[in-house]
């Protein structure tokens, strides 16, 4: 069996697959009909070239050995993780760019006439990523088009025990969808602002403080209610400085809710 063979397989699909992301990306997200052309007659000439190989695609199947393919399943973080249209968009830019320059070089050995084809296709997606790019900066509206929906989401404790449940379903929240793919608000009235007081937090009394603290600092928002501090005979200066003050903590829930902020009370 030829490898190369195998390296011309997989920078086939490779390319295939990230047009395929790009083009219904323009499609569908940006409505471009000029770069969805282009795009799609790309896809067209790629599979011109796999029926021009020598055997042509019944030996590149032949070849392939995905089995046996030691970069199988070799994964980075940041590969597994898309955050907005635009990463994804910006992935995939690479993706092919990187596959065609694999695709032009073997492609030599064979013909430097197809290889010159292919030459003209990463040519093309370095001035469609530019223009994309271009567009959107110019139009002022890059992060409003390519930003997906972050997850809006409302704690609501009362009761100082839950707060360590509060802290673990917060933890975990992150852990699932990650920081910046959501919007976290904690409100707390009733007891459970003597939590956000040194001194008044349970058994371990400096552990809630620290674990908000914490949490805090990767984007959640701590808010107390101004009535129940008061109840509660609390002075707003003690409250650690990531801890806002809200007037009535009923009144702070019922407003979040009407902004789409899903409401969890572990």
């Amino acid at each position: 069996m030829d490898k190369g063979l195998r390296v011309l397989d997989a920078n086939l699909n490779r390319l295939r697959e990230g047009l395929r992301v790009i083009e219904d990306t323009v499609r569908f997200i940006c409505g471009d009909r000029e770069t969805t052309l282009a795009l799609k007659e790309a896809r067209h000439v790629l599979q011109g070239l796999a029926d021009e190989l020598p055997g042509g695609p019944a030996a590149l199947l032949a070849a392939r050995d995905s089995g046996g393919d030691v970069g199988a399943g070799l994964n980075t973080g940041s590969e597994m993780t898309r955050r907005t249209y635009g990463e994804i968009l910006a992935a995939n830019f690479k993706r092919t760019q990187e596959a065609a320059r694999v695709l032009e070089e073997y492609a030599k050995i064979i013909s430097p006439g197809r290889a010159a084809r292919i030459k003209t296709i990463r040519f093309m997606l370095y001035q469609l990523e530019k223009q994309i790019g271009l567009d959107f900066d110019r139009a002022g509206q890059k992060q409003e088009v390519f930003y997906l929906s972050k997850l809006k989401v409302l704690f609501h404790i009362n009761e100082a025990e839950r707060w360590p449940r509060v802290l673990l379903n917060i933890t975990n929240f992150i852990k699932d969808v990650g920081g910046d793919n959501a919007d976290i608000e904690v409100v707390a009235n009733g007891a459970a602002v003597m939590a956000y007081v040194k001194g008044d937090a349970g058994e371990d009394k400096e552990k809630p403080p620290a674990d908000m603290a914490g949490l805090a600092e990767t984007g959640v928002k701590f808010a107390a209610c101004r009535n129940a501090l008061q109840m509660h005979a609390l002075d707003e200066k003690a409250l650690p400085p990531f801890v806002t003050v809200v007037s009535a903590g009923i009144t702070a829930i019922a407003s979040r809710q009407a902004a789409g902020y899903a409401y969890i009370k572990p």
